[in-house]
């Protein structure tokens, strides 16, 4: 089953978020600096943006003789439990257990990937904004997590917060964090 949403920006904001936020992967574009309109520029997105070619390609990857295309603002969730052969009795919620980060905080995460950080500071850097922000986005979670396991605060420079954080009450009480860390 693929997931069309009918309004395609909702969706590349979202993937950009995401992509931005992973372990660098050049071949995927991930953990790259770039901005909305070169994100979306990719081939690699392009091509996951073009539904009747990218359902050729599930089908022939998976072996599929059908694949069902549905608008992700629909019922999805009973289509493809229907699919399934399943009719529950109730509705069906499910819990969300990653959630999109704000955009002033996904604008620090743009601004760490376009720094020249080694792959440690730049998880360091990541792992600093989920210390902060204490968000619900599951990749910043495992960077903080991985950051704190690996010791890696010391790879933080707090002198460099000037390149990451922008000078307004949002960021109040992020540099007393990055001394914190670092002084580990």
């Amino acid at each position: 089953m693929i997931f069309v949403r009918s309004g395609w920006e909702d969706w590349l904001r979202s993937y950009h978020k995401q992509c931005a936020i992973n372990p660098r992967i050049a071949e995927y574009c991930y953990g790259t600096g770039l901005d909305l309109h070169g994100f979306g520029a990719l081939p690699r997105v392009r091509k996951l943006m073009n539904v009747p070619n990218l359902g050729e390609d599930c089908a022939a990857a998976f072996g599929a003789k059908e694949v069902v295309t549905i608008d992700y603002d629909s019922d999805w969730l009973a289509r493809f439990l229907g699919l399934c052969g399943y009719t529950p009795t109730e509705k069906v919620e499910l819990e969300v257990t990653n959630e999109s980060v704000p955009d002033w905080l996904f604008e620090a995460v743009l601004r760490i990937n376009r720094q020249p950080f080694d792959d440690d500071a730049r998880i360091a850097w990541l792992g600093t904004l989920q210390r902060f922000a204490n968000s619900r986005h599951t990749g910043l979670r495992k960077h903080e997590a991985t950051a704190n396991s690996r010791d890696l605060w010391r790879e933080l420079d707090p002198n460099l917060i000037d390149r990451i954080a922008l000078p307004d009450a949002r960021w109040a009480g992020y540099q007393e964090l990055l001394n914190e860390l670092s002084r580990r």
